[in-house]
């Protein structure tokens, strides 16, 4: 689990760093032989540029021991992990310096109310 984690944080992390054409070619075979190479049982893959779907591929299987392969429309349970993706994406906006670690989220969104305990 811990691998294809880190295999979305890589993806994501340098994403934003690659040039703006990519050769999807390229990239579907680096990501298939990724998994093949890491033994990740699966994963989905999607590219959004400007608004519009890019890339969108499955790899591997659904299920080990199962021939149903995924595809870009499969649900993958990743628990709490949506925590580390919204930390991951802050940190790339302070880096950018469009957030300050410091501001209060009040400032950002200020419909946003958590109730307080007196």
């Amino acid at each position: 689990m811990k691998k294809v984690f880190f295999l979305i944080f890589l993806f994501v992390g340098t994403m934003s760093t690659i040039a703006q054409e990519v050769d999807l070619k390229e990239l579907d075979a680096y990501i298939s032989k990724t998994v093949n190479d890491w033994g990740i049982p699966g994963v989905s893959v999607g590219i959004v540029k400007d608004g519009e779907i890019v890339f969108e591929k499955g790899y591997g299987v659904m299920e080990i021991g199962k021939g149903k392969s995924p595809d870009e429309h499969t649900l993958y349970a990743i628990a709490s992990n949506t925590k580390a993706f919204t930390a991951a994406i802050i940190a790339q906006l302070v880096e950018e310096g469009k957030l300050n670690w410091m501001i209060k989220y009040s400032v950002i969104y200020p419909i946003l109310k958590f109730m307080t305990v007196p």
